[in-house]
């Protein structure tokens, strides 16, 4: 009776042990996401605000049209780099393209109102609004492209454990 109780005992243990494993795994694997994610958005905030000054400076155009353009084609890079290199997804490209979509109209949403009050509002100069934008925008799209998106799907040899 008592080589039962501490087998038991053992393999709680063991079980408690392997939780906390993979509980540390997870945080890891979710810095290193966040790591890769802040590197995406460093190369997508160079070619947006490159798009931006661009058309501001050399075709005069209007800054919120031109924040818009460099968004869209912002979405269009990034999407491929967080779908293979950030989050490694095998999501249909379909549907994890549709919801980036979706969360990067949000953005987009958020992009061309900070634009707007940035410089028609409070008639600043528009790149004081880029830094906005750049600052707020990729906290918001990574929350809901970690937990929607690009979900975490567990390891067969995960739920396995459960």
């Amino acid at each position: 009776m008592i080589h039962i109780k501490r087998r038991s005992i053992l393999t709680d243990m063991n079980t408690i042990k392997k939780a906390e494993l993979s509980a540390t795994q997870d945080q890891s694997h979710l810095l290193k996401q966040m790591v890769r994610y802040g590197i995406a958005g460093v190369l997508g905030a160079t070619l947006h605000t490159g798009i931006l000054v661009l058309l501001v400076q050399w075709l005069d155009l209007n800054p919120t049209l031109s924040t818009t353009v460099g968004f869209i084609v912002t979405v269009v890079v990034t999407f491929h780099i967080n779908k293979h290199w950030t989050f490694d997804t095998r999501e249909i490209a379909s549907t994890a393209l549709y919801r980036y979509v979706i969360i990067s109209c949000i953005g987009l949403a958020l992009n061309a109102g900070c634009m707007h009050l940035t410089t028609i509002t409070f008639n600043l100069h528009y790149l004081i609004g880029q830094g906005i934008v750049i600052v707020l925008i990729p906290i918001n799209n990574f929350i809901l492209n970690y937990y929607w998106t690009f979900k975490p799907t567990p390891s067969p040899s995960a739920q396995s454990r459960y």
